[in-house]
């Protein structure tokens, strides 16, 4: 099976925030692992302008740290599965992906990790203070 995926990057690292990504690491995943095609600078604008970016360059998977609903919901609505609130450096990233393991990189204290929230944040605290600052 091929995958391609995107990592949101930030230095060698998945970036914390998507909105902080200074790189878009594109890559495909098949039976012998994980291989770069390319990387490209990236200045986050809209979510529109991104999804657009990840399409074109026929990925389908976004794997990146922290995501505000807006970004997230309009994503997903395009068609970009994504893959949220994880930690660590590209490699690990990799090879979480390659061996199906990504859960093991959530960030700390992210409900995700009991498998409960479908990849957002179910605090209720986190999801207000968003909603006030006008992020979703």
């Amino acid at each position: 099976m091929i995958v391609h995926a995107c990592l949101a990057s930030y230095e060698g690292r998945l970036a914390t925030l998507l909105e902080t990504a200074s790189a878009l690491h594109f890559v495909r995943l098949d039976d012998a692992g994980p291989h770069t095609l390319h990387v490209r600078p990236f200045r986050p604008t809209t979510p529109m302008h991104l999804a657009a970016t990840l399409l074109e360059a026929d990925t389908h998977l976004l794997v990146c740290g922290g995501v505000c609903g807006r970004w997230l919901h309009t994503l997903e609505a395009q068609g970009v599965e994504v893959i949220p609130w994880l930690s660590g450096t590209e490699q690990e990233v990799l090879a979480a992906l390659a061996k199906g393991t990504v859960d093991e990189l959530v960030m700390p204290g992210c409900m995700r990790r009991l498998g409960t929230t479908g990849g957002v944040c179910a605090r209720a605290r986190c999801r207000t203070r968003r909603e006030r600052n006008g992020c979703e």
